[in-house]
């Protein structure tokens, strides 16, 4: 069964969870320069998951929708694969982003109006990579509960945003360690007492979805599926999290090697 459409049993498709060009050109060890950096071009990573870091083919594909309804998710995919940070280091989502409202800056980040951008589409890209994380049997730190049905109708065009749903979108901007060039799979749990928090990090996107019947506040000025804003940030909490995942995986096979 499609899980997107619902329809009658047919032939399903392996897709990406996380869209296929996120594991393109990421930055690996290359033996042959002594240490040195490279981009593999055939889309061979270090994935470091349960304190093991490893160097990997998998792209994280299983098999959840039919042909029509993952052509409907790639034109999601296809969208922000052209407005993330790209190889050659352009990046379009941060050079069309303008900084507004000073009185919303900290000593990492500001907030800026990227109203200039496919903001619907890129509320259905998070969406749909939260989602099929949601319902895949590989993702088991990643469920979105009783508002599964909802995002999946959403993506269906059957339905509107989750009413008890915020998402915020902050543009990586960092002149120091490549986290632009890091993607981190979808995860998350309770924040607290009435609500859910998801995150992923693709290409120098950072995406953090809220659920819950009862939000703070401060999420409905960022959701960017009711306001053109979104935030810049120079890493800040985002590579504290990374070093320290970095810092606890052990290398394994050939990256030990």
């Amino acid at each position: 069964m499609c899980k997107l459409h619902g329809g009658p049993r047919q032939s399903l498709l392996d897709g990406h969870v996380v869209p296929a060009w996120a594991f393109n050109d990421m930055l690996t060890v290359d033996p042959a320069q002594q240490g040195a950096t490279s981009r593999r071009r055939n889309g061979q990573h270090v994935l470091m998951t349960q304190g093991r870091a490893v160097l990997s083919n998998d792209q994280m594909r299983d098999y959840l929708m039919c042909g029509p309804c993952e052509q409907r998710i790639g034109v999601y995919d296809n969208y922000v694969s052209q407005i993330a940070c790209k190889a050659d280091g352009t990046f379009a989502a941060l050079s069309s982003a303008t900084p507004t409202l000073n009185h919303l800056r900290t000593a990492d980040s500001y907030a800026v109006d990227v109203s200039s951008l496919d903001t619907k589409m890129i509320v259905q890209f998070a969406a749909s990579v939260f989602w099929r994380a949601s319902v895949s049997a590989r993702f088991p730190n990643m469920s979105l509960g009783r508002y599964e049905d909802q995002f999946r109708a959403f993506l269906h065009g059957t339905g509107d945003f989750p009413s008890d749903a915020r998402l915020v979108l902050s543009i990586i901007s960092t002149k120091g360690p490549p986290i632009d060039r890091v993607t981190t799979m979808p995860a998350g749990g309770r924040a607290d007492a009435y609500h859910y928090e998801h995150v992923f990090v693709v290409a120098g996107l950072h995406f953090l979805l809220a659920v819950g019947g009862k939000l703070p506040p401060a999420f409905d000025l960022f959701c960017l599926s009711r306001s053109p804003l979104a935030l810049v940030t120079s890493s800040g909490g985002i590579h504290d999290r990374l070093m320290s995942l970095g810092a606890t995986a052990k290398a394994k096979g050939a990256l030990a090697r």
